[in-house]
């Protein structure tokens, strides 16, 4: 009986031990950084949940990061570099999921559906970063959702997506052709924001509550005759404070459409009692609405204009390193003058003070220059004389 007790007592014990190792382990007031798949793998084995946040850095080039196991992050989770990011049973993350000015290609995180806030944004254009965006059970944002400047973005996939309690902007990913976006109901405070291509349409079939901006830019229609009917009294967006809608841009600078696409028609972006349908079903011909200078509009460049500043920035690359190379060819000829110069005096020395080891007068040997021009002239000048003797 006793040698049992002492059984129990020493299995209690190592459980209450295992219990604070890993109630240590899973928590941290700061941040805690991974830095190799053996420590996500530990991490994630051992903490279901954990308290704070994460920073998945010291990638390693070329290798992407698996994070399996762990259901939630209560603080904010932070992702640098790794070429792909996969978190197969993470559900939920306390705080903001950010990506900034990364390598990061492929975002896949198939069960999580809420997150305290998204801030994707990319400063450099060159950077072929964040390119797929694969959240498919994500359901509530409980802040901003932001995915700026990232250039080579084709795919943002988040079909369960119902409500964004903040701004929704989607600006400078030109290569995001279609969203998705149907079950989507409520993106307020702050609204919706999207600047792009979307050739394949902007899809928000279920729209409800848009506060207070609602703008779209798009070189395709974006979908803005269905924008403009749901303006309409009673329409889903018919108190949203600020609307703009623009499509068939020709370029989109600044956040806004410069020039327009030849098409049959020009709508307004807010409908008006001189905006009615003509005989072939399309609206007829009034001015275009322009955002007010108030809409916080982020600087942006359409693709055209970013294949300009990429030439620009190689012919400033190719410059500079030319600059170098025609300095370094300066500094070595210098050098090289000047050592010819001071063999060549050397030379003169042995001449005017004696014969040469076979009893031969010596001679000073070529032209009796240096090979850097005239000695008494041109870049020699400028070089300090021999010692000893006098220009």
């Amino acid at each position: 009986m006793a040698l049992t007790m002492i059984r129990l007592t020493f299995v209690s014990a190592l459980a209450a031990v295992v219990a604070a190792q890993n109630a240590t382990e899973c928590s941290v007031e700061g941040t805690k950084t991974i830095g190799s798949q053996e420590e996500a793998d530990s991490l994630a084995a051992a903490c279901p949940t954990f308290t704070g946040s994460v920073t998945l850095g010291n990638f390693i080039p070329y290798h992407g990061i698996t994070f399996n196991g762990i259901k939630e992050i209560t603080g904010s989770l932070t992702t640098q570099d790794w070429d792909s990011v996969t978190a197969d049973s993470l559900e939920r993350i306390g705080g903001t999921f950010e990506n900034h000015d990364s390598y990061t290609v492929t975002m896949d995180f198939p069960k999580l559906s809420y997150v305290g806030g998204i801030s994707f944004t990319e400063s450099n254009a060159m950077r072929p970063g964040l390119q797929h965006i694969l959240f498919p059970s994500l359901t509530t944002v409980n802040g901003d959702l932001t995915i700026i400047g990232n250039h080579y973005l084709s795919e943002v996939n988040m079909p369960n997506l119902k409500s964004v309690n903040g701004l929704f902007r989607l600006a400078e990913s030109f290569g995001v052709f279609g969203l998705d976006l149907d079950k989507l109901e409520t993106a307020s405070p702050g609204g919706l924001d999207f600047r792009g291509s979307f050739w394949n349409g902007i899809h928000l079939a279920s729209i409800q509550s848009v506060h207070p901006n609602f703008k779209i830019v798009a070189y395709s229609t974006g979908n803005c005759s269905e924008w403009d009917a749901l303006r309409a009294d009673g329409g889903a967006l018919a108190t949203t404070e600020q609307y703009s809608c623009e499509g068939n841009c020709a370029n989109i600078y600044s956040g806004r459409c410069s020039g327009q696409r030849p098409t049959t028609s020009t709508r307004s972006a807010t409908p008006t009692a001189t905006m009615t349908p003509s005989s072939d079903a399309t609206w007829t011909a009034v001015p275009t609405l322009r955002p007010s200078s108030s809409s916080n509009d982020d600087g942006e460049c359409d693709p055209e204009c970013q294949d300009y500043r990429r030439v620009w920035l190689m012919i400033k690359l190719v410059a500079g390193i030319g600059g170098s190379v025609a300095v370094l060819v300066i500094v070595l000829g210098v050098l090289w003058c000047r050592r010819r110069r001071v063999e060549h005096r050397r030379t003169d020395r042995q001449a005017a003070e004696g014969v040469d080891g076979d009893g031969r007068m010596a001679a000073v040997s070529g032209d009796g220059t240096s090979g850097c021009g005239d000695d008494k002239s041109g870049i020699s000048d400028l070089l300090p004389p021999y010692e000893g003797h006098a220009r």
